[in-house]
């Protein structure tokens, strides 16, 4: 079953954060992708090397943007 999870924060470090401990939490089965909206490619960049210095390696995730179909 697919969730939906929205996090806001004026901070991007506290949700680079949260977003660490939701996937530490539950982390999908393997060769199962997860899915991140990110607002442009930097973003997205950022935030996976924010997710490698917390957990060791950021893998398995598709950096999306709010209008792909």
């Amino acid at each position: 079953m697919a969730t939906f999870t929205v996090h806001t924060s004026s901070s991007l470090t506290r949700l680079s954060a949260a977003l660490a401990e939701e996937l530490a939490k539950s982390p999908a089965p393997p060769l199962v992708r997860e899915t991140v909206v990110v607002l442009s490619n930097g973003m997205g960049r950022w935030l996976c090397m924010e997710l490698a210095a917390a957990q060791g390696v950021c893998a398995g995730l598709d950096f999306r943007f709010p209008n792909d179909t």
